[in-house]
C-alpha cells in the first residue's frame, strides 16, 4: 500500500514488526522478554497490524500467537491485518486458517487494492533486526519498543 494520505486523526493501532525468526522457542523468548509491555498493551483499544516481510522461519506456534493478536483486536472492535506474509507463513496460515487472504485478514502492500485492507491505515513498514511494536494514538505515533537480547527498549 502505498502510504501517501494522512493518518486518520482518530487511528490507534499496536503495530509488530516482527523478527526473522518467530518458531516457538524464538517466539518465547520474545514473548517472554515482551511480556510487560503486552501486558500494558493488552487492552489497549487499537487495531493490530502485523508486519511479515522480515521472516524466514515460522511454525504452527507463530499461527497461534497471531490468533490471539487477533483475538485482542476484536475484543475492542477494532480491525486486525497481517502484511506481506512470506510463504513459510502463508503455508501454515493456509492449514491452520483455511480460506483466502481476505477471510485470512492478510495484505500484500505492493500489489493489493488500498481500499481492500481491513484496517483505515498502514503505516510506513520499517525494518528491525530483532523486531519491534509501534504504538498509535490518536492519529499520532506514540511509542516505540524493540526486542532486543535482554529485553525490550523503548525506542
Amino acid at each position: 500500500m502505498k502510504n501517501d494520505s494522512a493518518c486518520p486523526g482518530d487511528y490507534c493501532a499496536v503495530v509488530v514488526t516482527a523478527p526473522p525468526d518467530v518458531e516457538k522457542f524464538a517466539l518465547d523468548d520474545l514473548l517472554t522478554h515482551a511480556h510487560e509491555v503486552m501486558e500494558q498493551l493488552k487492552n489497549f483499544a487499537g487495531h493490530r497490524v502485523i508486519f511479515a516481510d522480515q521472516i524466514r522461519q515460522a511454525d504452527s506456534s507463530t499461527v497461534a500467537t497471531l490468533m490471539e493478536l487477533a483475538r485482542r483486536a476484536y475484543d475492542h472492535n477494532c480491525r486486525f491485518v497481517i502484511c506481506n506474509p512470506p510463504k513459510v507463513l502463508d503455508g501454515y496460515l493456509d492449514i491452520y486458517l483455511p480460506g483466502d487472504d481476505r477471510s485470512q485478514c492478510i495484505f500484500y502492500t505492493d500489489s493489493d487494492d488500498p481500499s481492500a485492507c481491513p484496517v483505515p491505515w498502514l503505516p510506513p513498514f520499517k525494518p528491525s533486526t530483532n523486531g519491534r511494536i509501534d504504538v498509535w494514538q490518536n492519529g499520532q505515533w506514540h511509542a516505540s519498543y524493540l526486542w532486543t537480547h535482554e529485553g525490550m527498549r523503548r525506542g
